[in-house]
């Protein structure tokens, strides 16, 4: 980040069930309510902030409802601060049936913790359609 802003970083990691023919799992992430971008699958995108108190949100887009979550953070100038995006996805055996488990979480993660997460994911870009 360039002084005196501080960088956010959203990691998105996916823990769900292996399946050929499942969606791919597409994530949002705001500051202080504004929409910064997306991820898609195993990916992260990084955005600049001011110094101070923030909100930051996710939410897991789908089409008949949403998993949210939120949490705060206090940016200080050059910082990066790196939050993951754990999205479960699975289905969960209770008795004798099977409960389907689906939720996004929102960590903060520590520089080593992110910078692995970062190798193996890919970085999300934007593609405009005309």
């Amino acid at each position: 980040p360039t002084p005196p802003k501080a960088q956010v970083v959203f990691i998105e990691t996916l823990d769900r069930d292996s399946c050929l023919v499942c969606s791919h799992i597409t994530t949002r992430a705001a500051v202080d309510g504004v929409w910064m971008g997306a991820n898609k699958d195993q990916s992260y995108f990084a955005s600049t902030v001011e110094p101070g108190k923030h909100q930051v949100c996710t939410d897991w887009q789908r089409v008949l409802y949403g998993q949210v979550d939120v949490a705060s953070f206090t940016a200080e100038p050059g910082m990066v601060y790196y939050f993951l995006v754990k999205v479960t996805d699975r289905l969960r055996e209770v008795g004798d049936s099977k409960r389907k488990e689906e939720s996004v979480k929102l960590i903060r993660l520590d520089d080593g913790q992110a910078k692995y997460m970062m190798k193996n994911s890919d970085l999300s870009t934007a593609e405009v359609y005309k």
